[in-house]
């Protein structure tokens, strides 16, 4: 809930990529300095989905867990590691390797799976059915909840089924794999295990436009300022795409502006009296200090941008 913001996604999305990485990795780091366990991934230059485990560090800190480098060979009942270091009287091994997508049930005619890539339209429809039938829900790995995904494809989807939604043309289904699976390489990576992976907002907000629920920003911020603010800089959490559109609920707004404090309040079995204080003012000046260096990339960027696709002017 406190990454998961529009803010953050609009600041990320706008800075060059390689601060984006040492922000990220800093980020990651505010906890423990993950080096300091052996966790620290060689390759730092591709973002993949963070995994948060509140007992790990503590279990390699006692002992219980050791890490160790890449694996050189096996013998019968032995491991040797790339450092030389050997582990003896092995008694399982365990290859957490991820997940194999595959449609045995389905001929490969109706869906297309080349090494874990699968040809659909925005992860959820096959681009060459003669009609809109079936739906792929769940399939994407978005850098936030799956739960919340997985619903918006379902509320796409049922509207497609009933005709009050259409789909774009297949060369259009077509161009948009493409230009998607581009993207992904650029931002994952290559890797089998980063076929799926996408960002959450980005991906939510493009099936959203599909059903025509996503959350007009600036007219919030004209007619409910309050709850415009909560939507940029709160959680970008269901009920957003529930303020307008088919699926309206009245419900939505109140939901937008108590969320945080729903959430906590389970702990809160012995209320702590405390002033926001500094803190939160600096919070909010480092905000605003992103939100305009970000502008000022975007309008330098402008500038720079001939009218020749491709080609730049540095320093004009």
């Amino acid at each position: 809930m406190s990454l998961s913001t529009r803010c953050n996604f609009w600041i990320s999305s706008s800075l060059p990529a390689g601060l984006l990485h040492k922000l990220n990795a800093k980020q990651m780091n505010g906890w423990f300095d993950h080096a300091n366990y052996g966790l620290q991934p060689e390759d730092m230059s591709k973002l993949k989905e963070p995994m948060v485990n509140d007992h790990f560090p503590s279990q390699i800190l006692c002992g219980a867990i050791r890490m160790k480098p890449q694996i050189r060979r096996f013998s019968e009942s032995s491991v040797v590691f790339e450092d030389g270091s050997i582990v003896d009287e092995l008694d399982e091994v365990i290859f957490a390797t991820g997940y194999s997508v595959s449609f045995p049930f389905l001929d490969e005619s109706i869906v297309t799976v080349n090494d874990n890539n699968v040809t659909l339209y925005k992860n959820v429809f096959p681009p060459h059915h003669e009609k809109p039938t079936m739906a792929f829900i769940g399939l994407v790995q978005p850098l936030g909840s799956i739960l919340s995904t997985s619903e918006l494809q379902v509320r796409w989807a049922t509207r497609i089924f009933k005709g009050t939604a259409q789909l774009p043309s297949v060369p259009k289904m077509e161009a948009h794999f493409k230009k998607t699976t581009e993207l992904r390489i650029k931002c994952f990576g290559k890797g089998r295990n980063q076929t799926l992976q996408s960002y959450f907002i980005d991906y939510m907000d493009e099936v959203a436009v599909e059903i025509g629920v996503r959350p007009n920003i600036t007219r919030l911020f004209i007619t409910d300022p309050k709850v415009a603010l909560k939507v940029f800089f709160g959680p970008s959490t269901p009920y957003q795409y529930r303020l307008t559109g088919p699926g309206k609920w009245s419900g939505a707004r109140n939901a937008i502006l108590t969320q945080w404090s729903r959430t906590i309040n389970p702990a809160r079995t012995r209320v702590v009296q405390r002033s926001e204080g500094s803190g939160s003012m600096m919070r909010h000046i480092f905000v605003l200090c992103g939100l305009t260096t970000a502008f000022l990339i975007g309008i330098y960027c402008v500038k720079c941008k001939t009218t020749r696709p491709g080609v730049w002017i540095l320093g004009h």
